[in-house]
């Protein structure tokens, strides 16, 4: 087995952070989900949900990411095949953003269903 080569492993990771960066920079959305991420990390501390509440949470948040991610790069690539307009790569566009949108209805429909029970809880302890 070979051992980890840690001047590689050093690179892979400013690769990613470099990607990330990228994302941050030039993806409105991206943006987007990561100020909604921060909303719902922070309801999930007033609201006091378990550790188990904050797996699935923290795992539909990181689909999210992902998807967004992976459009991106389908994006940067249909761009790169055809710069004008292609029906075909119009097509893998909407396709690569409707599965960003179908991650991000899963993560609101994950999230309500965690956070009504003690939200309503809370609603009832103030009124």
């Amino acid at each position: 087995m070979k051992m980890i080569n840690p001047k590689k492993f050093s690179k892979s990771l400013i690769h990613a952070f470099n990607g990330f960066l990228y994302l941050i920079k030039t993806q409105n959305n991206f943006r987007i989900h990561i100020l909604i991420s921060l909303a719902v990390v922070i309801t999930g501390i007033f609201l006091k949900i378990n550790n188990f509440e904050w797996l699935i949470l923290l795992l539909v948040i990181g689909l999210v990411w992902v998807v967004e991610a992976i459009n991106t790069v389908f994006e940067r690539l249909f761009d790169l095949v055809d710069e004008s307009f292609n029906p075909i790569v119009k097509v893998g566009k909407d396709v690569s953003a409707a599965a960003v949108l179908f991650s991000a209805i899963l993560s609101v429909i994950v999230g309500v269903l965690i956070f009504i029970r003690p939200f309503l809880t809370w609603l009832k302890s103030i009124l």
